[in-house]
């Protein structure tokens, strides 16, 4: 990205940014669950998760054409 400099960031932004890479490669391959995690450890709030209905079942990232 034009502007950005991650080497002058703070090291939990450069975490965090990690962190959303790695769960949009995990929804592109349709898994929620870990995702979720990784967002949750990178926020320092795992193992705790979003609440969800059991009974609602979850879906992949959908392409938007």
């Amino acid at each position: 990205m034009a502007g950005v400099e991650l080497v002058k960031a703070v090291p939990a932004t450069v975490r965090l940014w990690q962190a959303r890479g790695l769960a949009l490669h995990h929804l592109a391959a349709g898994d929620m669950d870990e995702a979720l995690k990784v967002m949750a450890a990178a926020r320092g709030s795992y193992p705790r998760t979003r609440k969800q209905n059991p009974n609602q079942q979850r879906e992949a990232a959908k392409e938007i054409l």
